[in-house]
Formats: structure tokens, sequence, C-alpha cells
């Protein structure tokens, strides 16, 4: 059909399981179409090997919905998950490329019969009546499931294995005796990961460790499809003793959202961010061990990461890139750009794949953490074009250029920036004559660029000033955008909101969660997202709907003031800019509780952050 009806006869094309996209069949499908819309759908956009797949669709991401807010809306089944520590120990498990080798994992687990017998009373015991079973378990290899439906089968509850090596009409059939419960279980190792739809099943068993957050949705996904009379599903995943390259951050960020810190502090709590209506416990010993685990990622040392990079370099047979060694080792920037680090070069040096970065290269990657927030196409885009144009002149600049090197500056160089006799270029210009720090940020710049969430044209809101909508900013970056080089650091900056009398503009900063000790009583403002587009924010406690400041507010539309929107989760976190906001009304006075519209509703990633807030 592609063929004969040529690549622009397609007005509208829709490409499902679209995180397939780098695959050579679907390369070949797209490089036929030139459609006016191309449509890329998929349960999870991050692939295992780390290539994104925002470059086949212009770097747009048209809607966002993660697990739990799909959940929250119905569009998903709630779940119940059970963590049960199945006392295997896998950490003298070979290790290589991000995963065990499958068959020692083969040989761990099949004819372990207390391991089976484990699982097999733990599903009866917690999903009790388990003749109305319809219960799907994923398993290391095709002898472990044919292993698992044995064991499962002798116990008097009907199960199969099904598999790749299983005929065509046999997976049909299975499914069909699944549906109609002639077997309540059946077990397979990846071959119902995507692709087939069996809504009736209600229960997942993983009996396998899947690190991988990609393969861990697609698995969860098959027991959360809605369907009539099913109102949850039971998730049994058994834990062993992992060996310390296993990432149980993957797969718990994926199921309850930020980051590891808060993850730890959910598991160890108990409370989560999940919508109310679903159930997770892990069990003691499987809390510890995963605890231990995330605890020891939070701890990445040196010598271990230079290990690891030594492993990768000789799989590779050369250096690899700064992409490939977060994709392969699953680390993040925060944990290379940490101070006992010291960077991506550092490392390199370290791991004697490099030459040691000079006394001045290093003094300046130390200073790179300050820019792992920068997600402004704009702005890293004129960073790479300048470090790699050795001759070109920083006079030719626009003045909107010239404020984001100036951004730059004073990110790089922090409280020197605030002297007066420090150029706007001071740190470019560091940068060209320190070769090392300047090819690292080259290639940290580059892997900035791969992980911006939402492509989308950077309009400036004021002329001049590069603060482009739903992009994050440090608030000296803020200020220096604003062309308030002068201002940053002075008090009055500092504050939650500060006028500009000659652009008749106000600035909100908004910190989210109030409940770190810095904020005392009086400034725990009632600040929160009430829907993508509407903000509730309170006025200072001395502000009144009568004062000079609450009729700015209240008589915007008359005076023609601007208000401009930086909000971010918690202090130390960037500031994210949600544009220009609408009075619509109030409430109260001294404090003024005012509900405002957003001119462009707020990415549907930072809402859910803003959403959870709420909620806890």
């Amino acid at each position: 059909m592609l063929e004969s009806q040529g690549a622009e006869h397609w007005e509208y094309a829709v490409l499902d399981e679209a995180h397939h996209v780098p695959a050579e069949g679907y390369r070949e499908i797209i490089a036929s179409l030139r459609p006016r819309i191309l449509l890329g759908l998929t349960a999870t956009p991050e692939r295992m090997d780390g290539e994104s797949i925002l470059p086949w669709f212009d770097h747009r991401i048209a809607d966002e919905m993660r697990l739990w807010h799909a959940i929250e809306r119905q569009y998903l089944v709630p779940f119940d998950f059970y963590g049960v520590h199945d006392g295997t120990d896998l950490s003298t498990l070979s290790w290589s490329r991000g995963s065990y080798a499958v068959g020692e994992l083969e040989e761990r687990y099949l004819g372990n019969t207390r391991r089976a017998n484990l699982v097999l009373s733990q599903f009866c015991e917690i999903y009790g009546e388990w003749r109305q079973a319809r219960s799907l378990g994923f398993c290391v290899s095709i002898a472990h499931a044919r292993f698992m439906a044995q064991i499962f089968r002798e116990a008097g509850i009907p199960a199969a294995a099904i598999t790749s090596d299983s005929p065509a009409d046999e997976r049909v059939r299975a499914a069909s005796m699944l549906r109609n419960r002639e077997v309540n279980v059946l077990f397979t190792v990846d071959l119902f990961n995507e692709g087939v739809d069996i809504p009736e099943i209600d229960c997942v068993l993983f009996l396998r460790p899947t690190e991988s957050s990609t393969v861990f949705l697609q698995q969860l996904g098959r027991g959360l499809r809605l369907d009539t009379g099913k109102t949850s599903c039971l998730v049994l995943d058994f834990i062993g003793s992992q060996r310390r390259e296993f990432r149980f951050d993957q797969r718990f960020t994926a199921l309850l959202g930020g980051t590891r810190q808060q993850v730890i502090g959910e598991i160890e709590t108990g409370i989560t961010q999940l919508p109310g209506n679903c159930y997770f416990r892990l069990d003691k010993e499987s809390r510890r061990v995963v605890l231990e685990n995330l605890k020891a990622q939070l701890k990445a040392n040196k010598a271990r990461m230079v290990a690891e990079l030594r492993v990768l370099a000789n799989q590779l047979r050369r250096r690899p890139s700064l992409s490939e060694y977060l994709s392969e080792t699953r680390y993040e920037l925060a944990d290379l750009y940490k101070a006992s680090i010291g960077g991506w070069h550092a490392l390199l040096g370290e791991a004697q794949l490099s030459p040691a970065p000079t006394q001045a290269d290093r003094l300046l990657a130390e200073r790179f953490h300050f820019l792992l927030h920068i997600d402004s196409t704009r702005r890293l885009r004129l960073n790479l074009n300048l470090l790699g144009e050795a001759d070109r002149s920083l006079d030719d600049l626009q003045p909107l250029e010239r404020r984001m090197i100036e951004m730059l500056t004073f990110r790089l160089l922090q409280s020197e920036a605030r002297q007066p006799e420090c150029e706007w270029s001071a740190a470019l210009q560091r940068l060209k004559m320190s070769p090392s720090a300047k090819q690292e940020l080259q290639e940290l710049s580059e892997v900035l660029l791969d992980r911006v969430r939402l492509h989308a044209e950077e309009i400036p809101i004021l002329n001049d000033c590069p603060l482009f909508l739903h992009r994050q900013y440090m608030r000296d970056e803020i200020l220096v955008g604003l062309g308030m080089p002068d201002q940053v650091g002075a008090r009055h900056t500092q504050a939650g909101r500060f006028w500009i009398e000659a652009i008749n503009t106000e600035i909100f900063f908004v910190t989210l969660d109030k409940s770190d000790k810095a904020f005392s009583p009086s400034t725990r403002y009632e600040d929160f997202a009430v829907s993508p587009s509407r903000f509730h924010w309170q006025s200072q406690s001395t502000t009144g709907e009568d004062s000079p400041t609450g009729r700015r507010y209240v008589s915007q539309k008359q005076n023609g003031a601007r208000f401009l929107l930086f909000v971010r989760p918690k202090r130390g976190d960037p500031f994210v800019f949600l544009g220009p906001l609408h009075y619509v009304s109030h409430t109260g006075s001294r404090p003024m509780s005012i509900y405002w519209d957003l001119e462009r509703p707020m990415p549907a990633w930072f809402f859910e952050i803003c959403a959870s807030l709420r909620a806890a």
C-alpha cells in the first residue's frame, strides 16, 4: 500500500508502539511516509538503550500521561502491589552490559522447588479464591516457564507455559483458555510484553529480576487493562538479594514517581503518592534489600564508577561517550557531577582513558553541576555553536544571545560574576582557553539537549529576554534574563515576589513544598495548581485588597500590569517558568488568596509534580 500510494498520499499517520522507532523495520516505514501529521503512541517512551525517540517526531510531545494519572482518570485499573522476598541470592551471578547472565539465572531458578512453592503459596494466600484468577507470570527462560507451570499443575491449579516456542494456534488457544478460566495462570518469558491485549488479566507475577523500567511497565501493563467487573490487579513481585549493579531505582521510580531520594522516603514510611485506590507493600526482608540497594545508588563512589567505565571501554574497544556511559550504567548526571567525582573528564582521567584535566579545567568542570537543569534548546545550541566556532566574534551576538551567555557566566563563576569588573562573556572566554573543560561542556550540552522533555518554539515573553515558557531557571538566571544582573543576590529579589516598575511587571517566585525549616509559619503561603491552567496563589500576610499592591492585582485589566509565574517543587530546585498570569478572583485580605489563569497550560509532567505535592 505504501508503494502504490506514495509517500505524499497520507495526511495523518499513527504509529503504535512508537518506542521501537529507532529499529530498522520501523525506520523503513517512517522513511516511506511523509504525512502532514505523524503521531506516535507508546506507554514506554524511555528506551532501554537510552536512545531518544523524540527526533523522529520533531522533538514534540503532543500529550503525556504517566501511570498514576492514567489510574486516577480511570483509564487503567488500580493495583495492589506486594513485594515478597524469595530467599534467593543472586549477588554471585555474572553481570555483563547491564544485566545478569540469563543462563546463570535459569540455573538458579530451574528446579528450585522451595522458591516455586513460595510463589505458589503466596499466590494462593494473597489472591484468595484462585479459581477466579486470570494470571500472567513472567519467567527468566522457556525452561523456567515450563517448570513453574508444572509446579502449579501438580498443586491442582490449571496452568500452562506459552513462549516463543509455542505454535501460533496454541498461543491463541491459551489466551482464550485464560479468558474462560480453563487455565488460571499462564507462564511466559517476554511474549506478552507488548502487542497482546487480554484485559481480563487480573494478576501479574514477576518471577525474575527486572530492572528495566520499560520492560517492567510493559509487563505490569498487561494486568491494568479495564474490563467489565474488574476492580484491580494483584501484582506479586518476588525479590531476591541482588548484585550491587542491579538498579531497583529504575523500577520503583517508574512505579511511584519522583526521585530516588523521594522513593526511599516513601518505602521507608510506607506512605506513597500513588492514587488512593492503589496499595503498595514490601515485606520486611524485601524492604531491607530494596532500601539497601537504593541507598547504595545514592552513594555511588568513584572507585566503582571508574571500574564500570573501564569495563565499558573494554567492551566497546574505545573510549565511551558521555551518553553511552550514562545509558549503560544508568547513573544520573547528578551522580557524575558530585563533588567527590568531579565530572566526566575527571572520571575519564581516573580510568586512564584520557589525559587528566588541568587545574583550570577541573575548576570549571566542577561547576558544571550548576548547569544540569538547563532545558532550553536555544541556550544549549548557542553554547554548542559558540564553543565549536573558535573564531566567531561575540560582537555579532544579539542582545538576547548576550544575556544567555551572561547567564552561563553567573552559573559558572558564581560570586565572581557579581563583581563590576567581570565581563558578561567571562565564562565563555575561560572555556575557550581550557580545552578539556570546553570539550566536556560540549558533550554535556549534547546530553542535556537529548533529554529535553518538550521541544517547542522558544519565543521570549519580553523583548530581548531569554526566559522561555516551560523552561527551567535558577533565580540568578531569571534576574540576568530580565536584564538585572546587578540585582543578583539583592535582598529584595530573594523574596517570593518583586515589582519591576520600569516594565510594569511583577515576578512571582513560588516554592510548592514549604515543609522545609526555612519556611516559618508566617511564610507558608497556600500556593498550588488547581489544574494545568489555573493556579492558587496567596499574597504576603501584609497585603490587603485595598492596598496599592492588592489593587494592582485586582485591577490588572485596567492597569495592564504583567505578572510572571516561576514555580519550583522545593528549595534548591530550579524554577519552571509558567508564563503570564491573568487575575480571576480572590478571597480574603492580609493575605489575599488569588486565583490566576495561566496564559498557557503548564506541561503535563510538571502538573503531575504539583498535584502529587498538593496531595502530600
